[in-house]
């Protein structure tokens, strides 16, 4: 009564350790991942840049290749003109008044000549300034030009500078939108990994539990047997080793032994079985 007791507990130890090992099996079995494909993010456009300058470059960039220099265009001399005018006018007044003086107060045509002169040379100063003037109007047309490229340069940068921002922003978008693709395809793949593992392991069972009980079914003890053959048969020896022989084969030892009148079987004789 004792000994049954033991491995009646015995039985149920070994069942409570199945049962948790297949609970702890079941729980250790790692669960699908939690995917969501991520939103796609705008196409970069690029910007394009429009001088706000661009009118008047043209222009002063004209003004530099055409130049052509008029002096009654050019503000400067035309204020240098008004001086040295007044200084002729003064200068050929004081002339005529000297000559005057010099006479009894009477204008001659010397004095009048000679006003003409003192006139002149002033006149003759303010043209001897042209070549001056038209340097420094060209030199003014070229700084025009510089300084309208200088403030377009300084305009073009800050696009490139606000550009260069928007291309930085959308490669940090992008690198992140990929990385978010390779983790949802991860985890898709991951996901129907992890079923056909699933689906594998349960055929494995279905085989291993129809195994098991063919194996636990399909027992036999010695003597006759058919072989896996089919039609053949096997024999064997009183140390019970078989050797598998044709139906044909069988029905010759018979004939042959009901000819000779002999039995079939003895100590460390040859006896032939035949499987039903």
């Amino acid at each position: 009564m004792a000994k049954k007791k033991s491995s009646n507990k015995k039985s149920s130890k070994k069942s409570t350790t199945k049962s948790t090992k297949k609970k702890s099996a079941s729980s250790a079995y790692p669960s699908a991942l939690s995917v969501s494909k991520p939103s796609q993010i705008a196409a970069y456009t690029p910007g394009t840049y429009t001088s706000q300058y661009g009118k008047q470059i043209d222009a002063a960039l004209k003004g530099v290749t055409n130049f052509k220099y008029d002096p009654l265009q050019d503000a400067s001399y035309q204020a240098l003109a008004k001086v040295y005018g007044q200084r002729g006018n003064i200068a050929a007044k004081d002339t005529l008044a000297d000559a005057a003086a010099l006479n009894g107060g009477m204008q001659t045509s010397y004095a009048v000549s000679a006003a003409q002169q003192a006139r002149n040379q002033y006149n003759q100063e303010l043209a001897a300034m042209i070549p001056e003037l038209e340097s420094n109007a060209f030199n003014r047309a070229q700084v025009t030009y510089n300084a309208l490229r200088d403030a377009d340069d300084t305009a073009y940068g800050r696009f490139r500078d606000t550009e260069g921002d928007r291309q930085w922003k959308y490669g940090m978008d992008y690198d992140a939108y990929r990385d978010q693709m390779s983790d949802y395809q991860f985890g898709l793949n991951y996901n129907y990994q992890l079923s056909r593992d699933k689906v594998a392991d349960q055929q494995w069972a279905k085989e291993y539990a129809l195994s098991k009980k063919g194996s636990s079914g399909g027992g036999g003890g010695g003597g006759r047997r058919k072989s896996s053959g089919g039609g053949s048969y096997s024999t064997g020896s009183t140390s019970g080793s078989t050797m598998p022989i044709t139906k044909e084969d069988y029905n010759n030892i018979l004939n042959k032994d009901k000819k000779k009148q002999t039995t079939v079987g003895g100590g460390s004789g040859r006896r032939v079985a035949m499987t039903r």
